[in-house]
C-alpha cells in the first residue's frame, strides 16, 4: 500500500466527519452556499464543507449514483476537482460493493488499496491521474442500511 493512498483514504474520513460537524453547524448566512461552510488553507486554497443533499456538479456522470443514495456531506476544493462525499442508502450491503467494484474494474481503475471484513469494505484506485475511493459499512444500527464515503479527486495537470 503506498503512503499516498492511505492518506487519502485517512484524509477522506478526517474531512468527512468535520464537513458533518460544520454543515450542521452553519448559519447560512451567505445565500449563494447556504447550508456550506468555506474554509481558507494556509496555503491560500479554499475548501467547501456543505450538507447540501445534492450531486456535486462535478461528480463524475460515470460513477454510479444509485437510486436512493442520500448524500450527508459533501467536502470538496475549490480549487481543484477532489470531492468527497458522506453517503447512505438503504441496500444490499454485498450488491453496493459489487455495483462500485464492478465500475471501478470496468473503468479502467487500478487497485492501490484494498481492506474488508464481515461488515466494512475500502478500496481506492488510480487511473492515471484521477483516484476513485469507496469506503462502505453495514449501519450497525439499522438493518439493511449501508453508510459511507466516495472520493474523486483528479490532479491538475501542472
Amino acid at each position: 500500500m503506498r503512503l499516498e493512498t492511505r492518506n487519502i483514504a485517512w484524509l477522506s474520513g478526517l474531512l468527512m466527519a468535520a464537513a458533518i460537524v460544520l454543515a450542521g453547524c452553519s448559519g447560512g448566512d451567505n445565500a449563494e452556499n447556504e447550508g456550506s461552510v468555506e474554509i481558507a488553507q494556509a496555503d491560500g486554497g479554499k475548501t467547501i464543507l456543505s450538507g447540501s443533499d445534492d450531486w456535486p456538479k462535478d461528480w463524475p456522470e460515470d460513477i454510479p449514483r444509485p437510486e436512493g443514495m442520500k448524500i450527508l456531506a459533501t467536502t470538496q476544493s475549490a480549487e481543484t476537482t477532489s470531492i468527497t462525499l458522506a453517503v447512505e442508502i438503504k441496500a444490499d450491503y454485498d450488491e453496493l460493493i459489487k455495483l462500485y467494484q464492478e465500475f471501478a474494474d470496468s473503468a479502467g481503475y487500478v487497485e492501490t488499496m484494498k481492506l474488508q471484513d464481515e461488515t466494512t469494505y475500502m478500496y481506492s484506485g488510480k487511473r492515471g491521474q484521477e483516484i476513485f475511493v469507496f469506503n462502505l459499512g453495514e449501519d450497525q444500527a439499522r438493518a439493511g442500511y449501508v453508510v459511507g464515503s466516495l472520493v474523486y479527486d483528479k490532479a491538475s495537470a501542472e
